[in-house]
This record gives structure tokens, C-alpha cells and sequence, in this order.
């Protein structure tokens, strides 16, 4: 098989050598392109004869023939007719050109379009897995295993509103759950983006509301095979850390009172709840029931009647420790009371992941209450489901749209980042969905989080795009890249990102989906 080049520079479209004076205008501005490549850039010419085989199944001429006559080789692929031999000779290990010795078979051709002629140069990369897209420079598929990173498993989705964010995800999601049926996906979105997908998978919803219980003080029991094989994981350390940056958060925001200087207090009173419960430092007795946030209420009642009894010694000690019990049980009440705003809060958690594929719904709670009670909610709603990956003996796929919304505050972050980088003990990958620009603050801390994230997928991007070339490392090509890449409509057929894959480098990437998976998600939507 030969390569016969028609009209090879530039990206425009193939044509018959038909002579017009329009072609020959045409021509002259293609070799003048051609000419100012060569003199004033580093790209050199090439004669290129591709590979040949003794049949067209060895080669695969099919595959060879489409990606030929792509932009930008555009060639156009003829097969050699009575030269078997000399083919033969041609494609053997002696590495003797005959088939060029008889016929002329080269082909002139600029060093970009020769690279995009052959995958294991442009960057192709595949393992078993599914498909997140194809190579922009030459439709090379690139099929990623997520779970199969040595640097842990979790990705984060970054772009402008409407940028394609949301159709990619829901078709990378489609296929993993069709690829592999023992994982488990569970969505999390405050905006109700994703409900049509979960339907389409015969997922199970989850409406988080005032009626369904969820606990943020729930500890779960980390495996004996993980404590063994990660010495310094602190499954205790992380729990009470975790549940101060929830009362942080809640002291700041719903209360409108700071915990500031109460902190201490309310430490103790959370770990006299849980030791109430039997729950202490040693791994052994996390599967206890945890305690509630009412359980924290009472502690703090014992301590403002008797604050002695919990070792306070002195009248000074007992004085600042009675007061910060009075104003903390003043600002909690309230709020955790059983009908108060956030009963639900202090009830123990009433769901499990026993289901292929989970929506925790959280579009009613944005609607009827603030943002900041909102990302309250998402904080617990991720420590039900990381507490749970924890003990299930499956694949974990946790997407958090609107990612913003956990991000965005402070208060959470160390415990987001603790969360990711223990992940993958847990078979569980965390992936971070979130817009740039005013959604998404490009913070120091975020930009931790998304360095720890093993797979990024970036679509465009515009104002950020510096900030997000430094979070990544990203040249300048990379760059222009993601501030050009398409969203996607029905006129061009995809949407496009660059994809990194962490120890593997950047890949410009273009994202299609088959009719069937096409009418899937719009179903869905």
C-alpha cells in the first residue's frame, strides 16, 4: 500500500487534479505555505512511504486508509498492483526499500503531518477500559482505565458553562457502567443535571431532604487489610477533624457565629460523644454506632452543669468552659432541635451503596435553602459515601457536579484533600466537576486538590487559562488548545478537552458519541 500524495499541506480538503486557473491559484498559495513553513520554522520535509504487509488483513488497510486521508496527512492511499514480491521484500525485517526501487512510493511530507500518521508517535494511548475520546491530530481512540493510575484514582473536570462538561461526563459514566457492571456509580449534584442519566441506568434517587437521615458524625470501620498496608492512616485523627470543619462550617455560616475561641470546647464535648458510644482511637471499635450531633448537644449539657466531673480543675477552667457550652448549645438548638431547620442532621444515616448506580438529589435542597446550607449538605453527603467506600469490596465512582460548592470553602479543604489522597486504599475515585471563573475560585488550596488528582480533563477555558497553565504545567500549544477547543454541536459531531493523564502528558482530545449513546443522554436530559 502506497501513499500518492494529492494535496498534502496545510488542512484543506482533498481534490481531483483538475486544471483551472482557479486550481492553479489555489496550488501556488499551497506551495507558497509550504515554502514559508520550511524557511521560517523548524518543520522539515520528509519522504514517507508507510508500512506494507503481504495482505490487506495484516495491515489492517482500513484503519490505515481512514487516518490517511485525514487532515492533516491528507493523502490519498493507492495499492500497488503486480509487485507482490518486491512488497514482501519491502516489509521484512532487511529493511531493503524494493517496492521503491521499482515504483516510486515516497511521498513528500511535512514533519507535522508525519507524526499524525502514526499513533505510537502523536500520543495515542489505550489500555482495557472505555473510550473517553480520540487523539485530535489523528482519531487514535484513547481508552483510559481510571483505576489503573499508580498515583491514585480520582479526576477533576474543569471548563467554561457549557463547554461540554456535563455531556462527556455522562457518556464517560454511560460506558464505565456498561464496561463494567460490579462498579458502582453514585452522583452527586445540587442542580438536578444528572437525574436523567441515573433514570436511563435504572439507577436508584436519593432526594435529600428533611426526612431522610444523615449523620455527620458517622464513623465507619476501615478494613483490617487497609490498616495493615497503610501505617499511617488515622481513621480517629480524620474523623474528629472532619466533624469540626463540619461544625466550623455550620458555626460560620448557618449560626452566623464563629466557633473561634469555643473550638476547644466543642472538641471535647465531640469526643466525649463518641467514647460515650465506645468509640475510641483503636481501629477495633469504629463499627460501633456513631453518635449524633444530639449526643454532642448532650455532652455539652453535662459540662455546663458539671464541667468538674470532666477533669476542668480550677474555678477559671470551669468558668470559660461553662460559657463556651452556654453559647454553643444556644447557636446548635435551634437548628438540630426535632423540628428544627436541620433535624434530619442529627439523626443516624439512611442509605447505603447497595445500588449499581445512586443520585442523591440534592435539587430541592438548593432550591429551598441558601447556598451555604447547600455545601453544608454536600460536605455530609460526601462523608456518607466516603465512609461507606470504605467498607464495600467494590469499584467506587463518586462525581460531584457543581464542585464549587464543596471547594469554595475553606474550612473544608484539608479534609478534602486528606479524602483524596486516601482514596485509593478505598478503591474509590473522587471526580470534581466544576466551572471556572466566578463558580470556581483557582485557589492555592484547590489547586492541591487537583494536583492530587491523577486523571484532568480541561475544556475550554478562556480568562483562566494562564492560572490553569500554571496549576498544570501546560506549554503554550496546551494552552491556545483549551482556549479554542469547541463545545460541541450537532453541525461538528464533538466536543473537545485536554485530557492529562498523570506519568503519561497531555492529549488533545476530541469527545464523540455513538447514535445509541447519543439518544441515551438526550433521553436523559
Amino acid at each position: 500500500m502506497v501513499g500518492r500524495q494529492r494535496f498534502a499541506v496545510g488542512s484543506r480538503r482533498i481534490r481531483e487534479p483538475v486544471d483551472s486557473p482557479e486550481n492553479r491559484i489555489e496550488d501556488l498559495e499551497d506551495y507558497r505555505e509550504l515554502y514559508d513553513s520550511l524557511w521560517n520554522t523548524p518543520t522539515k520535509a520528509f519522504d514517507v512511504s508507510p508500512p506494507r504487509e503481504s495482505t490487506q488483513e495484516d495491515l489492517g488497510t482500513d484503519a490505515v486508509t481512514s487516518t490517511a486521508r485525514r487532515s492533516p496527512a491528507n493523502l490519498t492511499p493507492v495499492t500497488p498492483r503486480w509487485s507482490q514480491l518486491d512488497t514482501r521484500i519491502s516489509g521484512s525485517p532487511v529493511g531493503v526499500d524494493k517496492l521503491n526501487e521499482t515504483m516510486d512510493t515516497t511521498t513528500p511530507m511535512l514533519s507535522g503531518a508525519v507524526g499524525a500518521m502514526f499513533p505510537f508517535v502523536s500520543g495515542a494511548f489505550a489500555e482495557p477500559a472505555i473510550e473517553y475520546g480520540t487523539y485530535a491530530l489523528n482519531e487514535s481512540p484513547l481508552i483510559l482505565d481510571r483505576f489503573n493510575r499508580e498515583t491514585g484514582y480520582c479526576m477533576m473536570v474543569i471548563g467554561t458553562l457549557g463547554a461540554g462538561k456535563s455531556f462527556s461526563t455522562k457518556l464517560h459514566h454511560t460506558r464505565r457502567a456498561m464496561y463494567d457492571e460490579e462498579s458502582i456509580i453514585v452522583m452527586l449534584d445540587p442542580l438536578a443535571g444528572f437525574a436523567g442519566v441515573n433514570d436511563t441506568l435504572g439507577g436508584e434517587r436519593v432526594t435529600v431532604g428533611g426526612t431522610r437521615g444523615f449523620n455527620p458524625l458517622e464513623l465507619k470501620a476501615t478494613p483490617a487489610s487497609v490498616l495493615a498496608d497503610v501505617s499511617d492512616l488515622d481513621p480517629w485523627g480524620e474523623q474528629i477533624g472532619w466533624v469540626l470543619t463540619f461544625f466550623e462550617m455550620f458555626f460560620a455560616h448557618v449560626a452566623t457565629n464563629p466557633l473561634g475561641e469555643r473550638k476547644q470546647t466543642l472538641r471535647r464535648a465531640v469526643q466525649e460523644a463518641y467514647e460515650c458510644r465506645g468509640i475510641t482511637r483503636d481501629p477495633s471499635t469504629h463499627g460501633n454506632t456513631s453518635p449524633t450531633v444530639r449526643d454532642v448537644i448532650a455532652v455539652l449539657e453535662d459540662l455546663l452543669d458539671d464541667p468538674e466531673s470532666f477533669g476542668y480543675a480550677t474555678a477559671g477552667e470551669q468558668e470559660s468552659v461553662q460559657s463556651d457550652a452556654q453559647s454553643l448549645l444556644k447557636d446548635l438548638r435551634p437548628s438540630f432541635r426535632i423540628d428544627g431547620d436541620l433535624a434530619n442532621l442529627a439523626r443516624q444515616t439512611e442509605f447505603d451503596l447497595d445500588s449499581k448506580v445512586l443520585y442523591l438529589d440534592l435539587h430541592q435542597e438548593e432550591g429551598t435553602r441558601g447556598r451555604t446550607e447547600t455545601s453544608l449538605m454536600m460536605q455530609v453527603l460526601f462523608n456518607a459515601v466516603y465512609e461507606r467506600a470504605k467498607q464495600i469490596d467494590k469499584r467506587v465512582v463518586f462525581v460531584i457536579d457543581e464542585a464549587h460548592y464543596l471547594m469554595n470553602d475553606a474550612t473544608s479543604m484539608e479534609f478534602l484533600e486528606t479524602a483524596v489522597r486516601h482514596s485509593r486504599h478505598y478503591d474509590l475515585s473522587i471526580q470534581f466537576i466544576t466551572q471556572t471563573g466566578g463558580e470556581f475560585s483557582l485557589t492555592p488550596e484547590a489547586r492541591t486538590i487537583a494536583n492530587l488528582c491523577s486523571v484532568t480533563l480541561i475544556h475550554r477555558v478562556k480568562e483562566e487559562a494562564e492560572k490553569l497553565a500554571e496549576w498544570f504545567d501546560l506549554n503554550d500549544r496546551e494552552v491556545n488548545w483549551v482556549r479554542t477547543t469547541k463545545a460541541g454541536n450537532e453541525d461538528d459531531g464533538f466536543s473537545e478537552a485536554l485530557l492529562g493523564i498523570d506519568e503519561e502528558g497531555w492529549f488533545p482530545l476530541r469527545v464523540r458519541a455513538s447514535d445509541f449513546e447519543t439518544k441515551v443522554i438526550d433521553g436523559a436530559n
